[in-house]
């Protein structure tokens, strides 16, 4: 009796441990998805970073991060002092030659006056000299004060002309005074155009990386703006999964700011260049919904490609190399072959060889 009693303890000793080391699944139909793995970040749907063209100082920031701005709008200006020195003499420059050029400009205007009062005294020096022309017919002056008088009206002909071709050449003398004061400050605009960063698109400030009077490097991102409520994924794919990539597939994202929640995008766009650094291809995707995400956050997706409702499934680690499992039938298992078809990180489908109902172990 001792020996039995023994004998049955080691068995139920035994049974115990051989259940502890084997896990049983009873195979059944179920949904699968087949996805790719993505990674990237959120991002606004529109959205510009502006970004220093060349080393230079901050000179002014017209904005503070939360503000609307508009497109073109001029945020950021860079610089020197001298630069903005050299920018209000030009202005200066320019100012003072419209105002020398205008035809009521103080120099033009005492040419006016001079004309006038020569053209006058030609007019009164011409009647005189006619006069003493037809006295001298009738020998009441002399011949020469006939002849003096002439000259006199000659010579102011002639300080009449000369007086109104000095105006032409001083009009023409100011107003290409005024085209090059221009030219030079367009010039100037042109050449420091670059120094005044405006937005390409309209929205808000998310942020500013630096301040007024700070040193921007060449290329160095400063300012981030973009749409406030609408956002997309950029995803890098592996290239060796761009294939399985189409416009309009789903993609169930999580990201940092929010993990905890998983929510879904489409894609839109797919780049068809390799990006050599990372040997990955960018995919943009359209986020469906109206959450307000945080621009640069990390994102970890799965792009779904295969959308099956019901399918034959086992757990991919109940899979045994060369594509078989262990099957209990009538409280013995042994191992079968079977067919398998599409899978996933945790599943795998079953073409062949088991139906639903049966149950299958796992050794530990």
């Amino acid at each position: 009796m001792k020996r039995s009693f023994i004998c049955l303890v080691i068995s139920i000793f035994l049974f115990s441990a051989c259940n502890e080391k084997e896990k049983k699944y009873k195979v059944h139909y179920k949904p699968l998805n087949i996805a790719v793995y993505a990674s990237g970040k959120v991002m606004p749907d529109k959205y510009d970073i502006l970004k220093a063209t060349q080393t230079a100082r901050i000179l002014k920031i017209n904005t503070t991060q939360g503000d609307t701005v508009s497109v073109s709008e001029r945020l950021i200006y860079l610089g020197s002092s001298d630069l903005k020195d050299q920018l209000s003499l030009l202005k200066q420059q320019v100012t003072i030659a419209k105002a020398n050029a205008a035809a009521n400009s103080s120099t033009l205007q005492k040419l006016h006056q001079q004309i006038e009062l020569a053209k006058k005294q030609y007019q009164q020096d011409k009647e005189i000299a006619e006069k003493y022309s037809e006295l001298y017919q009738t020998r009441a002056v002399s011949q020469k004060a006939k002849k003096e008088k002439q000259m006199q009206a000659e010579n102011s002909l002639v300080n009449w002309q000369n007086l109104k071709q000095k105006l032409r050449i001083q009009e023409s003398t100011l107003n290409q005074e005024l085209i090059k004061a221009q030219s030079q400050l367009s010039t100037f605009r042109n050449n420091h155009s670059q120094q005044i960063l405006r937005s390409s698109v309209s929205g808000i400030v998310f942020n500013i990386n630096l301040n007024q009077g700070e040193m921007a490097q060449a290329g160095q991102p400063i300012m981030l703006v973009g749409s406030p409520k609408k956002f997309k994924l950029e995803l890098l794919v592996d290239g060796r999964d761009i294939q399985k990539i189409e416009k309009g597939q789903s993609v169930m994202f999580k990201t940092d700011a929010f993990s905890d929640k998983q929510f879904q995008a489409t894609i839109t766009k797919i780049n068809p260049v390799m990006q050599q650094d990372t040997r990955s291809f960018k995919v943009v995707a359209k986020v469906n919904s109206k959450e307000t995400f945080y621009p640069k956050a990390t994102v970890e997706a799965n792009i779904v490609i295969s959308k099956r409702d019901s399918v034959l499934m086992i757990p991919k680690s109940y899979l045994l190399p060369s594509d078989s499992v262990s099957v209990v039938e009538n409280e013995e298992s042994r191992k079968i072959k079977v067919q398998t078809g599409a899978d996933n990180d945790q599943w795998v489908e079953i073409k062949s060889g088991l139906k639903e109902g049966d149950h299958i172990l796992k050794k530990n």
